[in-house]
């Protein structure tokens, strides 16, 4: 795809050309023009233009880096210790990858209560089924009737390999377009502008009450090495569009790391703990969800539980599944205990009474507590909000 568009100049390099001719952007057409002939065919100007058009009409003031929209719910994260950090629009507790070439695994899947189901046209599917996977998952979309609340996803093909422009053109004919886009291998900063640019182009005409919430998985050192990056640039062009493009979660690809890396996976993953905590930490940084890795022994509940209960410690919001059975048992580990409810409720009752009569740190069952404490009871409050009970 490189090879169509060289120089990888998409939404954010026209976004930063037009604002940086002012906000009289009729008047900096030419001045835009000229900028990208010098490096563009006649075509992909024509095209940027329509994307520059396109902004133009969507923010008519200007386009500053840094205006959020008051009806998007996230933002980039703030560099301020003490900032709230927020949730994300939907509960991933448990992220089941569903075979998109099998009628018979999506029509089970459908009437499955879990939080999301990502209908695979990637790793689950051989090469040579592919095609029947996208033609079904569009089918799929506009007629298999899942369950209420159910995020609908698909795991489209690498941005590297050809198949997925033909993963995204496709999904966007069905009227009803898939709520998540999962977007595997990811590994550069130039892949997420590609993507982002893809996306708004086929979703600009959608309701305005669409929204495409994007799911990147890191499976790779170069996406680990790259993370930060690849998460500016996710939120950076989410404000910059200011539409209907939602960054929320980062997906771990244990398998797939160990491999590049030349690991052996054990039961314990000691092999992967270093790219396991940076990407927990760097997604939280940008507040996106931290999805966990997925465990493979289908035969071991006790095991599947444990790997569960230790993401949740660490802060994962939740964990890939590949198997319907793993459902229950990933979702409770994710979900706040009655005990936690109870303690958070109680926590920031306490918290916000004596806060408005000045006081900054209380004494709350036997422990000193202050800011930190109280958002973390905040955030138990607000998974339970989310929760798809």
């Amino acid at each position: 795809m490189s090879a169509k568009i060289p120089g990888f100049v998409f939404a954010s390099t026209c976004c930063r050309l037009a604002n940086a001719f002012g906000s009289n952007h009729i008047s900096g057409r030419s001045k835009f023009l000229h900028c990208l002939e010098k490096r563009f065919s006649s075509s992909i100007v024509d095209r940027k233009l329509n994307y520059a058009t396109e902004f133009s009409q969507r923010n008519s003031n200007n386009l500053s880096r840094t205006h959020v929209s008051s009806s998007r719910s996230l933002s980039s994260a703030s560099t301020d210790p003490g900032t709230e950090v927020s949730l994300l629009p939907r509960a991933r507790r448990a992220f089941m990858y569903v075979p998109g070439d099998s009628e018979k695994m999506i029509t089970k899947a459908s009437q499955l209560v879990v939080d999301s189901i990502c209908l695979d046209i990637e790793d689950g599917v051989a090469e040579s089924s592919k095609d029947k996977a996208r033609e079904l998952i569009v089918h799929s979309l506009d007629h298999v009737t899942f369950q209420p609340n159910v995020d609908v996803c698909v795991r489209i093909n690498p941005v590297s390999n050809p198949r997925a422009v033909d993963d995204l053109d496709a999904l966007f004919t069905a009227q009803n377009a898939p709520q998540s886009i999962c977007v595997p291998k990811i590994e550069t900063q130039g892949e997420v502008e590609w993507l982002m640019n893809k996306i708004y182009g086929l979703a600009v005409d959608r309701p305005p009450n669409y929204k495409a919430h994007i799911v990147l998985i890191c499976e790779t050192p170069r996406a680990i090495l790259n993370l930060v990056s690849i998460c500016t640039e996710l939120n950076e062009l989410s404000t910059i569009l200011n539409c209907n493009l939602v960054p929320d979660s980062i997906v771990f690809g244990s398998d797939d790391y160990s491999a590049a890396i030349g690991a052996t996976r054990s039961e314990d993953a000691t092999e992967v703990l270093y790219a396991r905590q940076k990407l927990l930490m760097i997604a939280k940084m940008f507040s996106l969800q931290a999805i966990d890795m997925v465990y493979t022994d289908l035969t071991n509940d006790e095991g599947l539980t444990k790997t569960c209960l230790e993401g949740k410690k660490m802060g994962f919001n939740g964990k890939q599944v590949i198997n319907p059975k793993q459902v229950e048992t990933v979702q409770s580990c994710f979900s706040p205990s009655p005990e936690e409810l109870q303690w958070a409720t109680e926590l920031v009752a306490e918290f916000d009474k004596r806060s408005s009569e000045g006081v900054g740190a209380i004494l709350f069952e036997g422990r000193m507590v202050d800011m930190p404490l109280v958002n973390q009871a905040k955030n138990i409050l607000r998974v339970k909000q989310k929760m798809n009970l």
